[in-house]
């Protein structure tokens, strides 16, 4: 961890302070929250962070294309095609040709994919309440907000 007051600012080299640039604090939590998760759900469930992602996006939203999946999630199709081929293999997953449309492929949990995402939801939840402890519910929905700003503000400079 990178103590605050650590960096001169100033003089020949003007340094960032990290613990005050949100791209660096981003990066960081998401890096630390994917490690510990994946390794999780891999030990206990048998998908990794990105299968996992697929199957919580397909309860929400179900009978989608991939392609949805890689909009929301924000990964790469080739992300997305292995992690579904994956669990396709695995009987979490099954796509169907949608109708009218020959070459478009919809994507639905199984009743199997449903039970695993039934029995990770707790942990989600779980890690959730562990990474907002100390937050007041005011400060939980303000940072959820705020979340949702800067997602959107993402979502806007990838599309300039």
């Amino acid at each position: 961890m990178i103590e605050t007051g650590m960096v001169e600012n100033g003089g020949e080299h003007d340094a960032l302070d990290l613990l005050e640039y949100a791209p660096y604090l981003f990066r960081s939590i998401a890096n630390r929250l994917g490690q510990a998760d994946s390794s999780y759900l891999a030990q206990n469930f048998g998908v990794g962070l990105n299968e996992w992602s697929c199957i919580a996006l397909l309860a929400l939203e179900p009978n989608i294309p991939a392609t949805r999946i890689c909009d929301v999630s924000g990964f790469d199709k080739g992300v997305i095609s292995r992690s579904i081929n994956s669990l396709e293999m695995k009987g979490l997953v099954r796509g169907a040709l949608a109708p009218n449309r020959s070459r478009l492929r919809l994507i639905n949990l199984t009743p199997a994919g449903w039970q695993l995402y039934h029995e990770t939801r707790a942990y989600a939840r779980e890690r959730e309440e562990r990474l907002l402890a100390g937050l007041s519910r005011t400060e939980r929905v303000n940072l959820t907000r705020m979340l949702n700003v800067v997602h959107a503000n993402m979502r806007k400079a990838e599309g300039s």
